[in-house]
């Protein structure tokens, strides 16, 4: 729903497919955000989901989401302490919860995280995901880098 994260198939390091979300700290122009105040920390990059229609389950329908993700990849700097990549889900009065965070890290494999989607607050007619990095405001560094996600029931 967003363009704010690189699609390629460069900077990521033996990703699960071809073609990973790279949450790089540059706007969907490819600019630092808030130049103005370089070094700042905040939200950077935001990947949104489509609209789900999940009014015809329940929580017994097994509605699972699952992704790959990786810090650093092929950039000279990996995400630090401070930083994360966090998953929200919004409920249905269309607030946005934290269900999943990851702290920065040095490189390392793909990891895989699969999440149920476990509460009614949830399940409702316009049900979506997003992925934010949170960083300091300094560029084209500290990436993250998301792959396969699956979104589907009875898994």
């Amino acid at each position: 729903m967003d363009n704010y994260v690189y699609v390629n198939g460069d900077l990521a390091i033996n990703p699960p497919s071809y073609g990973v979300a790279t949450f790089d700290g540059l706007d969907q122009f490819g600019n630092p955000y808030d130049v103005l105040d370089f070094g700042k920390f905040g939200a950077a990059d935001t990947l949104s989901s489509a609209y789900f229609d999940l009014s015809p389950f329940t929580i017994a329908n097994g509605l699972f989401l699952s992704f790959f993700y990786q810090p650093q990849g092929r950039n000279n700097e990996a995400p630090g302490q401070n930083d994360s990549l966090i998953l929200q889900f919004k409920n249905d009065t269309g607030a946005w919860f934290t269900v999943w965070k990851a702290t920065g890290s040095p490189l390392t494999n793909f990891k895989q995280v699969m999440l149920q989607v476990n509460d009614n607050q949830y399940i409702h007619d316009s049900f979506q995901f997003r992925f934010i990095n949170y960083m300091n405001y300094i560029g084209n560094l500290k990436h993250w880098h998301i792959d396969y996600i699956y979104f589907d029931r009875f898994r």
